[in-house]
Order: C-alpha cells, then sequence, then structure tokens
C-alpha cells in the first residue's frame, strides 16, 4: 500500500539534496521572509503583529513591540496605522506596497 511521506520529511530531504541535483545558480528563500504587504516588513512581521496587537489590544504598541522584537513601538504603530487602518481598500491592508507601487 502506497504511504506519502510527511510533508515535513520531504521539506528536509529537497532541502539537504537540493546541491546535488543543480546544475544553475539558485537561493534558497525563507517563505515567510517575503513581503506581503510592504517590502520592508516579512510575512513573519506581519503575521506578529497582527497577533501581537490582537492579544496586547490595539493601540498598546509597548505591549505589541515585547512581542515583535524586530520592530520599535513607533514603527508597529506607524506601519498599522499606514497599511491597516488608513488603507484605502481597508477593511483590507494596503497592498500596493508589496507589488512596489509607492504612488
Amino acid at each position: 500500500m502506497y504511504k506519502p511521506f510527511p510533508k515535513a520529511v520531504l521539506t528536509v530531504g529537497f532541502a539537504q539534496n537540493t546541491t546535488e541535483h543543480t546544475r544553475h545558480p539558485y537561493r534558497v528563500i525563507e517563505q515567510c521572509a517575503l513581503p506581503i504587504i510592504h517590502p520592508d516588513w516579512s510575512a513573519d512581521e506581519e503575521l506578529l503583529l497582527i497577533e501581537a496587537s490582537e492579544s496586547a489590544g490595539l493601540g498598546n504598541w509597548a505591549d505589541v513591540a515585547e512581542q515583535v522584537t524586530s520592530r520599535s513601538k513607533e514603527e508597529l504603530e506607524k506601519h498599522y496605522l499606514d497599511c491597516y487602518l488608513n488603507s484605502p481598500e481597508y477593511p483590507l491592508p494596503v497592498t500596493s506596497h508589496a507589488r512596489g507601487d509607492h504612488g
């Protein structure tokens, strides 16, 4: 009977064998390191900001900054206001920044 490997095993196996099977330059990119809202913010940071805002309470930027240690409370507040609350597509966040549209 066919039993597929768990995804984690396949991922680890692929990462270990990548250099053996390629004859062209490549680079490994962490999935959550890419921007999804703003080019200077990773997907991980966006998710941490949303989760921390939910648990600490929106506007408690000092408490949010304790959970999102890669950014200051001022950066967190500005980013949330600019990209989420003041988005022209509200309640959706601004996505034009991630595409490179800065107009």
